[in-house]
C-alpha cells in the first residue's frame, strides 16, 4: 500500500513540475487579459471638474445623479455669463454625452439686466463652494450624493444635498451657502 501511495504522489509531482515548466516557456499557454484595466468611477468632484472646464467656469446649481438605460450618469447644470448649460456626465468614465447651452433669458433687456444683476448677487454671497458643502454634507451624513443644488430665497443661498446615507436611508442636508453651517438634516426612510 506504501507503494502505491508513493508512486502516486511521485507521478502526481511530476505531472505538475511538467504542466509549470510547459507553461514557464510557452507564455502563449497562459490567457491574456485583452482591452484596458477596469477604472474606478468618475466621482462628484471629478464630474464637476469636467463640468467646470468644459464651460470655462461658471457656479454649478444643480447635480444629480441619475441612471437611464444606457448608463449612470451625472446631471449637471452650470450658470455662468447670463446663460445655462446642461451637461450629462457618464459616471463610468466621464465622457460628455450632452452640453447644452442655453441664455437664461430669452426676454427683453430690462428682465436680462435683472437677472446679471441676480448672478452678481449670488456670486456675493455664496462664499462656500459646492465641492465644499459637498465634504460638509457628507461629514454629517456619509454616504453617497445624489444631488446638489443651490437654492436662493430671499436672497438667502443654500446647497441642498441629497445623500444615499450608508444606512439605507435618503438624507436632505441644507448647507448655509454664506458660511458652511449645516441648516437642517432630513431622514426619509
Amino acid at each position: 500500500m506504501k507503494v502505491l501511495a508513493t508512486v502516486i504522489t511521485g507521478t502526481v509531482l511530476a505531472g505538475g513540475f511538467a504542466l509549470g515548466a510547459h507553461a514557464y516557456t510557452n507564455n502563449n499557454s497562459l490567457p491574456k487579459q485583452e482591452g484596458k484595466p477596469p477604472s474606478a468611477e468618475v466621482t462628484v468632484e471629478k464630474a464637476k471638474e469636467i463640468a467646470l472646464n468644459k464651460t470655462n467656469g461658471g457656479t454649478i446649481s444643480e447635480l444629480e445623479t441619475e441612471k437611464d438605460d444606457r448608463a449612470a450618469k451625472y446631471e449637471i447644470e452650470v450658470h455662468k455669463d447670463g446663460k445655462e448649460f446642461s451637461l450629462d456626465i457618464l459616471k463610468e468614465n466621464g465622457e460628455i454625452v450632452k452640453f447644452e447651452e442655453d441664455d437664461r433669458d430669452n426676454n427683453d433687456d430690462d428682465d436680462r439686466d435683472e437677472d446679471d444683476n441676480e448672478e452678481q448677487v449670488q456670486s456675493s454671497n455664496v462664499k462656500v463652494s459646492s465641492e465644499e458643502a459637498v465634504k460638509i454634507a457628507l461629514k454629517k451624513v456619509p454616504g453617497t450624493v445624489n444631488e446638489v443644488e443651490l437654492d436662493e430665497d430671499d436672497g438667502f443661498y443654500v446647497y441642498e444635498i441629497e445623500i444615499d446615507s450608508d444606512k439605507n436611508e435618503k438624507a436632505d442636508v441644507d448647507i448655509n451657502a454664506e458660511n458652511g453651517k449645516v441648516v437642517k438634516v432630513d431622514f426619509d426612510n
